[in-house]
């Protein structure tokens, strides 16, 4: 299999080597390494791995255990659901090798009365191992799933152990990541749920419906919760104060923070797995009048932090590429908080040579964890005092190539990352600002001259984060984008280029050499990405009060607004719609299914859920709030 199993887990698996010869099982073994070598072999003839991505996955596989393909998963070279679809494509029978854990189901009792291991689930097949009543097993199945075809593979009694142990309601083992201690989750929820499911439920909706946080607010007689769906807070809960409080003392005791203290706030973090992921949540508390305390729990999605920068929507990859393609010098993202700074850096950096190339980063706190970066995080604590400062001195002494550094917010930590700079590194590093030059400006306000820019700025990406039409309704409204009309976000940019001197000259003298922010977003309006609504949601003063600098762009900005006011039809072709995919479908109804569910435990529990025609005629405008 991909992976050699590591000592525990061969003493584990003796049940399946009685009888068999000392040259039988030296000869799986031997089969094993040369079938992971073939595997490793096909990814790099079809460019799905690079060399040195193999070559750091194969190493690491030999010590951990762990498969070849779990671990290049684990090192973002691809997605879960592109190495099954591979492994598929290369042997079949291999799938044996991983546990994913996204096949939904209820029945419980039955997977520890028979021993079954739920391997994964395909477009067309369900992959299960058993060491019970395969008979039983098979025909519970093609019930619940009748339009997959069952596959029943080899399983050790280690796979199963680790399996059931992590479908437990609660897991009699709990696991945790070394280094930072932090609390894994693993939940299935049951057909019937309680009030001490309502966390649980509260966090699948979110983590299903591309939520990134929870908002969890207390009032005098009841509390609220709310999910931020595309950067706009949408109510899906309301219950009463005694299951608030239950639910409060269950996010602290998850999160690790002290039950008894409401009178300043905390911060706290733990892990939980959604639909096969595992998603790392931060959670933050802050105290209120009356002894009560506001929830915030973010949600960090594997899969967002893994996306590559060409799917990011920046406008301009290939000058930013160029940008960061210097052996030293700054590179600034710039943007409001939550604009998806972090997310463009963390991407950035997958794209360098993480092998070859030693990268350190400090941040506040680490969001997403790469393989082959050494991520530091900011550590205030009397007996650390790590901050940015520090951090960035000390990497220094690291024999770095490249330095990420969290944010530039003071004059130390602007001056930290001009040293490194001026000794020869590139920098990156975020600042809030809302354009190039204003971060230029911020930059001077932090004691850095034009005379220490002028040699080493090389780029500055500013950016937003706008929605994007959804692809299902183009903006009609639907059960899947939520009757918004609205199912992702792309980023919309200007970029700053400094190749020479020469350039930073032109922009110490005003001139804007770059394409504004605003004509990036006029321009994905008429490419379709998005509308005139959300273009004026965002857009809205500079629209409004539209600058010279903005050239070629003021005949569509006053078409936005005649648009916005009701004079004019959309410019937006609504008529190309995709049909929703097997996937789409599949995920609508497993959300559908947990806001029913969920819908049970609100403080009025006898008012029946709502369906998809009742969801369609509901005006749901009026729960957004924006984000403002």
């Amino acid at each position: 299999m991909f992976g050699m199993g590591s000592k525990d887990e061969a003493a584990n698996v003796s049940l399946l080597d009685r009888g068999r010869s000392s040259s039988e099982k030296t000869a799986d073994i031997v089969w094993a390494q040369r079938d992971q070598m073939n595997f490793a072999i096909m990814l790099v003839e079809t460019a799905e791995a690079t060399d040195e991505q193999v070559q750091a996955a194969l190493w690491e596989s030999s010590v951990t255990g762990a498969s070849l393909g779990d671990t290049l998963v684990k090192h973002g070279v691809m997605r879960q659901s592109k190495l099954m679809s591979l492994m598929e494509e290369y042997d079949s029978n291999q799938i044996a090798t991983i546990v994913q854990y996204n096949v939904p189901v209820d029945d419980v009792n039955l997977l520890h009365k028979e021993k079954v291991v739920l391997f994964g689930m395909s477009a067309k097949v369900l992959y299960i191992g058993c060491l019970g009543n395969e008979r039983r097993v098979r025909e519970h199945f093609e019930k619940e799933f009748p339009d997959k075809t069952l596959r029943f593979m080899p399983v050790k009694p280690t796979q199963v152990t680790e399996f059931l142990e992590r479908t437990d309601r609660l897991p009699r083992k709990t696991a945790e990541r070394s280094g930072d201690g932090r609390l894994e989750i693993v939940r299935y929820i049951p057909r019937t749920t309680s009030d001490s499911d309502v966390l649980d439920l509260l966090v699948n909706v979110a983590g299903v419906r591309g939520g990134s946080d929870i908002h969890i607010e207390p009032k005098a007689n009841s509390y609220s919760v709310m999910i931020r769906i595309n950067r706009i807070r949408k109510i899906v809960h309301e219950g009463g104060l005694t299951q608030y409080n239950a639910l409060r003392a269950q996010v602290k005791d998850r999160a690790r923070m002290d039950q008894m203290e409401m009178r300043k706030p905390q911060d706290g973090a733990y892990s939980q797995e959604i639909m096969g992921r595992m998603f790392d949540l931060r959670v933050a508390t802050f105290p209120m009048n009356g002894g009560q305390e506001k929830i915030v729990i973010r949600l960090l999605d594997p899969d967002k932090a893994a996306k590559r920068l060409p799917d990011l929507g920046i406008t301009k990859t290939d000058i930013w590429r160029a940008a960061c393609g210097y052996p030293h010098g700054l590179i600034f993202v710039a943007g409001k908080t939550n604009s998806g700074k972090s997310t463009t850096l963390i991407s950035t950096l997958r794209e360098q040579d993480r092998i070859g190339k030693a990268i350190y980063t400090i941040e506040d706190p680490v969001e997403h964890r790469v393989d082959f970066l050494t991520q530091m995080a900011v550590n205030k604590s009397e007996s650390v005092q790590l901050d940015f400062k520090a951090a960035t001195r000390a990497m220094m002494r690291g024999d770095p190539e490249i330095i990420l550094i969290g944010e530039t917010r003071d004059d130390e930590t602007a001056r930290a990352a001009a040293q490194a700079a001026e000794s020869g590194h590139l920098v990156f590093s975020t600042i809030h600002a809302g354009t190039v030059r204003d971060t230029v400006h911020r930059l001077r306000g932090f004691g850095i001259t034009d005379s220490e820019l002028r040699p080493m700025l090389r780029g500055v990406l500013a950016q937003r984060l706008i929605r994007t039409l959804c692809r299902i309704c183009r903006g009609a409204k639907c059960p899947h984008c939520l009757m918004t009309g609205y199912d992702n976000m792309t980023v919309i940019s200007e970029m700053g280029f400094f190749p020479s001197e020469r350039h930073f000259d032109r922009l110490a003298a005003g001139e804007v050499f770059w394409d504004p922010m605003v004509k990036d977003a006029l321009y994905k309006l008429e490419q379709g990405i998005t509308d005139e609504h959300e273009i004026y949601r965002v857009f809205r003063s500079e629209i409004d009060y539209l600058s010279e600098d903005y050239e070629g762009v003021s005949e569509l900005a006053e078409r936005v607004k005649k648009v916005v006011s009701g004079k004019l039809d959309s410019m937006v072709d609504r008529t190309n719609t995709l049909s929703p995919t097997k996937e789409d479908t599949e995920k609508l109804a497993i959300a559908s299914d947990m806001e029913r569910e969920l819908a049970k435990h609100n403080i009025n529990s006898s008012s029946a859920s709502v369906d998809d025609d009742e969801l369609a005629s509901l005006d749901l405008k009026r729960y957004d709030f924006d984000e403002d």
